[in-house]
């Protein structure tokens, strides 16, 4: 699904794309027109021919295909005429000629009521840059993971697995889920202590995902309450309301930091419906928290615990904070 957010600011740009091709296209057409006074009366000429082919095409009495040939064949000879005219008087031999960008849709991004593949692809380009913009997706990937900053010991890990191992698990795992993301994709919980990969991992999957054509946004717990609050006390904002809508209906929902927010009856009813409405829709959802199984049963409401431990598969991040091991990693001059 094409996130609406996208969607309107690509088609934006494919309009100001049209509208500055033909305003480019009706200033060279004043200029040679200015400086060769008989281009005028072939430019109309020119157009008296196509609407002479749309005539022919539905006049009655024999077959107008010969008609419609001859009009055509004019036309060819009017274009080349016109194409000699701009040569001898120093222009381009095609200098108002001015193709769109995509010649399948003339940058108007549809084919009948069909996205064209240029707009589809526009649409993963913006919204790799929306994402940029609230999480380093160019800098966090798969590729790019280091396994050697969690400790490869047994006994610092759960159940003799290690934190590095576990990791690598992780990474296996995330990765595949990116790669063959679709509406019957898995809803995953991450839990753990600060500086443990989860916002990392999400990151890593958020790319992924979005660069396959999905509608991904990434928000924070305390953002996106912010904002449901915001809407149900009234404010009156577009832009708000198309993010609302993007909660609600993009193809997977990041939430970061659950458990940052102030707990209030809103919140918890905020996040019910939200988690609710997209399991019912079949809409994926990621959610990273600093809180365990048990402080989510404490601090949220059964409905949204039980939804919690029964609709999302959760993964543990355990270990050291990575932020301090690279720290101290600095400080001996690795």
């Amino acid at each position: 699904m094409i996130d609406p957010k996208i969607q309107k600011r690509v088609l934006e740009r494919f309009e100001q794309r049209r509208r500055m091709r033909e305003d480019e296209l009706t200033r060279r057409t004043r200029e040679v027109q200015e400086g060769i006074p008989e281009l005028s009366e072939l430019e109309t000429e020119l157009k008296t021919t196509v609407l002479q082919v749309a005539r022919a095409a539905f006049e009655s009495g024999g077959d107008p295909k010969p008609r419609i040939d001859a009009v055509k064949n004019r036309h060819v000879e009017l274009v080349a005429e016109r194409s000699e005219l701009l040569k001898k008087n120093g222009y381009p031999a095609d200098y108002l000629n001015l193709p769109p960008s995509c010649k399948k849709c003339s940058d108007y991004g549809f084919i009948g009521s069909a996205p064209c593949t240029c707009f589809l692809q526009e649409c993963v380009r913006e919204q790799t840059r929306e994402l940029s913009s609230v999480l380093d997706i160019k800098g966090q990937n798969f590729d790019s993971f280091l396994s050697e900053y969690y400790s490869d010991n047994p006994g610092d890990g759960e159940g003799g697995v290690s934190p590095r191992e576990n990791m690598e698990i992780f990474k296996d795992i995330f990765s595949g889920y990116a790669r063959n993301f679709g509406r019957h994709s898995m809803n995953m919980l991450f839990y753990g202590g600060p500086g443990l990969g989860k916002t990392f991992m999400s990151s890593c999957i958020a790319k992924e995902v979005a660069l396959k054509g999905f509608s991904v946004v990434y928000d924070t717990a305390v953002n996106i309450f912010t904002n449901l609050e915001r809407e149900k006390f009234g404010e009156n904002d577009d832009e708000l309301r198309i993010q609302i809508k993007r909660y609600m209906a993009c193809d997977l929902l990041i939430i970061d930091d659950l458990g940052t927010e102030l707990t209030t009856s809103f919140t918890l009813s905020a996040l019910y419906h939200l988690m609710n409405t997209r399991l019912l829709e079949r809409r994926q959802m990621i959610i990273s928290t600093n809180l365990g199984p048990k402080e989510i049963a404490a601090r949220y409401t059964p409905q949204i615990a039980s939804r919690m431990n029964y609709e999302f598969d959760r993964f543990h991040f355990f270990g050291r904070d990575v932020r301090q091991v690279i720290k101290e990693n600095r400080t001996l001059g690795y």
